[in-house]
């Protein structure tokens, strides 16, 4: 690797080859972020760069572009080639821990939330989006339920499937799951076909519906997704809102365009569901995860 800037960052990249075809692993030097004052906005920082595969030794130029921490990797002379790269990380904080990206574990649910729910919001704090605030606060806001959705999916399966009582509550208790009819030549043909059945069902199920989502938590671990009541108001409040940005472009029923919906709505709504899942992760693994205030001001569904 050859580079004319200090490689003081660096990102984690995965490619393959366009010559020999292997799959490259590898860290590479990124530019540092940088700000621009005047605008109050991080600025787009692109340096040229070389990458030599590590099985064909064949030299690969590179653009490398960092913007606010976020980078995207491009091959010169092969630009449809994808290549995936993480956030900049500090190349001594990694030396200090003694580990890298692809030695980490597999994300968790609430891993997969947390980055998703960052990404999300670094949407609105990006250049220019002050000229998109209509239909990047609606894609944004249907982002965040979308990584709310699969972090509630992926922790009750995560769950269930490793544990037989889990496993039986749920059959016993919700009737989507009783409604599942197994053959005994399948039974027999896959041991596992229960797990898989329920498996398969419960990635059926709509999870932004959070009513019947806060009844399987019931069953599954005997607590509410809710923090308490006043929060289950707040929440259920964002459930048509949704409903309209998903199927009616922004809009009601009767065709009136749904305002609220907003950057400080956005805002307010990705405080609430971060507050949610660590409200579920605090149950799950007996570490109390919120503040006295953040357990007693449920998120405002308007500015007073």
């Amino acid at each position: 690797m050859h580079s004319d800037y200090e490689p003081d960052f660096e990102s984690f990249i995965i490619f393959t080859c366009p010559t020999c075809k292997a799959e490259e692993k590898n860290t590479i030097p990124v530019p540092a972020a940088e700000w621009d004052a005047e605008a109050d906005a991080a600025r787009l920082v692109e340096r040229e760069s070389e990458y030599i595969c590590g099985n064909c030794l064949h030299t690969h130029p590179l653009i490398v572009r960092n913007l606010n921490q976020r980078i995207t990797v491009k091959l010169v002379a092969a630009p449809l080639v994808d290549v995936k790269a993480s956030k900049a990380f500090w190349s001594e904080e990694a030396d200090a821990t003694g580990t890298r990206p692809w030695e980490a574990p597999e994300d968790k649910a609430f891993n997969i939330f947390h980055t998703t729910h960052g990404d999300a919001m670094e949407v609105l704090e990006s250049p220019h989006a002050e000229f998109f605030e209509d239909i990047l606060s609606r894609m944004t806001f249907i982002q965040l339920f979308a990584a709310l959705e699969a972090f509630l999916t992926d922790t009750l399966l995560s769950r269930a499937l490793k544990s037989d009582e889990i496993l039986s509550r749920l059959l016993a208790g919700v009737k989507d799951l009783q409604a599942i009819k197994v053959p005994l030549s399948d039974i027999l043909a896959d041991p596992d076909i229960v797990r898989h059945r329920v498996s398969g069902t419960i990635h059926e199920m709509s999870f932004h519906n959070l009513v019947k989502t806060d009844v399987i938590y019931n069953v599954a671990f005997g607590f509410s997704i809710f923090p308490d009541e006043k929060y289950k108001h707040s929440l259920l409040q964002f459930i048509p809102i949704r409903h309209d940005c998903v199927h009616r472009n922004g809009k009601t029923e009767d065709g009136k365009a749904r305002e609220e919906v907003d950057y400080s709505f956005v805002r307010r709504v990705a405080g609430a569901f971060d507050i949610m899942v660590r409200h579920i992760e605090s149950e799950l693994n007996g570490v109390d995860y919120l503040t006295d205030e953040e357990r007693t001001k449920p998120p405002k569904f308007a500015e007073s």
